[in-house]
């Protein structure tokens, strides 16, 4: 961000004399490689710089981008935990799960985990955003669940929250711009701040935002959930326990999938210095098939980047990709979702299987199967 900053990573490089430098990362580790790549050419530095998609949030997409990896690794172990939590729900039949998982600015992670177990509810970030749905208006949508299946003789359930959720939640939205712009708060958002932890004000990211992915949102919506069963006089059986799936998820051995993607990746960028590409990201197309089939590109980073507001100003970065509600992802997950509510439609994956049949080691993510 700064010339000090620029200038020490053109000394390093000119020192060790590098033909490329290959930046691993996502949204914010891509932008900076299409601004070195741009330092570079400015100050004829001979080094290419190329970009490799990783992310298990899945939010560094674009018509030639289909995925990055750590996605698929991510999204089965993850979907294994919930699988193993389902079993011990039906087992149990006493505790309702809510589950939050990675990601911050995107929902894909608990899409595709949603669309891979079945539980009871799964909220889409995306969704709550469009439909303008408020915190109270979350908080009874669950609170209607656990009623519903409570008269129905079941007094647990699953449910799948993902990272970012209360970001996309309209009036804490306008909480977050307000306290990131030291702007005073009215007295919805004196309301919304009451109930949330006091540290986050404090804690702030490289950009200058408040750190969201602090606030433990499954535990504020259990509370907001029991306020509004005690405020309605519901009978219900609520047996509330949180769990966070998060770098756990980044800290297992890659799937087949990732490993053959992550290996490719590295020679699609070995070739982007050979044939110095500069300032292009790697990229490989029809994923849904087997490895053999797939065709490798760079794409330029720039092709990618839109405008965003950081301290105040506007400056260009990669823009996050969002689910697509009109995607046939989401679609397939409208129509499945209404059945599992009340039923227990619990799937186990199982775990990541590595040798066997085809069918069971080198398995697609749904989101390139739905594309």
């Amino acid at each position: 961000e700064t010339p000090e900053q620029f200038e020490k990573v053109r000394k390093v490089v000119e020192e060790m004399n590098l033909d490329g430098l290959v930046i691993i990362g996502g949204d914010d580790s891509n932008t900076n490689a299409a601004y070195l790549a741009e330092d570079f050419v400015k100050h004829q530095i001979a080094c290419t710089v190329i970009g490799v998609p990783k992310t298990i949030d899945g939010d560094l997409r674009s018509h030639d981008i289909e995925i990055s990896f750590g996605f698929d690794t991510a999204s089965k172990l993850y979907s294994e935990l919930i699988g193993n939590l389902g079993t011990d729900i039906l087992s149990a039949k006493k505790m309702w799960a809510f589950v939050k998982l990675m990601g911050r600015s995107a929902s894909h992670l608990t899409l595709e985990c949603a669309l891979a177990t079945q539980p009871n509810m799964a909220l889409i970030g995306e969704a709550i955003e469009k439909e303008q749905k408020t915190l109270h208006q979350i908080t009874a949508e669950i609170t209607d669940l656990i009623v519903e299946r409570t008269k129905g003789g079941k007094t647990y359930g699953l449910i799948l929250i993902p990272e970012g959720i209360i970001e996309f939640v309209p009036e804490f939205k306008r909480l977050v711009q307000k306290l990131n712009h030291g702007e005073e708060l009215d007295g919805e958002g004196k309301k919304l701040y009451d109930l949330l932890p006091k540290a986050f004000l404090t804690d702030r990211d490289p950009h200058g935002n408040i750190q969201v992915s602090k606030i433990e949102t499954e535990r504020l919506l259990i509370n907001l959930i029991q306020q509004e069963l005690e405020k309605r006089k519901e009978k219900a059986s609520f047996n509330p326990q949180p769990f966070f799936f998060g770098y756990e998820g980044r800290s297992v051995l890659p799937t087949n999938f990732d490993a053959n993607y992550c290996y490719s990746l590295g020679m699609v960028a070995a070739s982007g210095v050979a044939h110095q590409a500069q300032g292009c990201m790697t990229a490989l197309s029809h994923l849904h098939l087997t490895p053999e089939n797939w065709v490798p590109s760079l794409v330029p980073i720039v092709s990618l980047m839109g405008f965003e507001n950081r301290k105040g100003k506007r400056i260009a970065v990669i823009s996050k990709a969002l689910v697509d509600l009109k995607g046939s992802m989401y679609k397939q997950f409208l129509e499945e979702s209404i059945k599992w509510r009340l039923e227990d439609s619990y799937l186990s994956p199982g775990p990541i299987q590595f040798f066997g049949p085809e069918e069971l080691t080198d398995v697609v993510p749904l989101i390139l199967k739905m594309r």
